[in-house]
């Protein structure tokens, strides 16, 4: 399976709680980027999940719009989303050739240092709405194919 991650475009600073932080301009432009990249490179993914958090299911839907899929939430990827979590979450995937998981930093970072087998995520700048693809050759390992920040998108 191919799994495609992203951190959530820019959001704004404050809100009534951390769950309800919205995208700003500026992150609503980020994530139609990179729903022009993957759709313009003729990028298709089986599923896109999200974590619930306001500014994550923004991101998605506006990314998913450009694929012409819907996003599915998935609240195990909310702030604090344990990589091993997701790891045995993603395994109900696995039928599909390519997932798009759009989350949080640091739990994107950590979750891609533990598929490449890494100490920790140091060595990975995860910046807002840049877009990684692995390859996952068996369950919580992975091949790094590609990483894209959104500024060259």
């Amino acid at each position: 399976m191919e799994l495609l991650l992203l951190r959530h475009a820019e959001a704004e600073d404050l809100a009534a709680t951390d769950q309800l932080r919205r995208l700003t301009e500026k992150g609503r432009r980020q994530a139609e980027s990179v729903g022009e990249y993957l759709s313009g490179h003729g990028i298709t993914v089986d599923r896109v999940l999200s974590s619930p958090a306001l500014r994550t299911m923004e991101t998605a839907e506006i990314v998913a719009r450009r694929l012409k899929t819907d996003v599915t939430p998935a609240p195990w990827a909310l702030p604090g989303m344990s990589a091993s979590a997701a790891i045995e979450s993603l395994e109900n995937f696995r039928h599909c050739k390519r997932v798009l998981l759009v989350g949080h930093q640091p739990d994107i970072g950590l979750l891609i240092a533990k598929l490449l087998g890494l100490r920790d995520d140091r060595s990975l700048h995860v910046r807002k709405a840049s877009l990684f693809h692995l390859c996952l050759v068996s369950k919580g390992e992975a091949v790094l194919e590609a990483s894209v920040p959104c500024k060259l998108m």
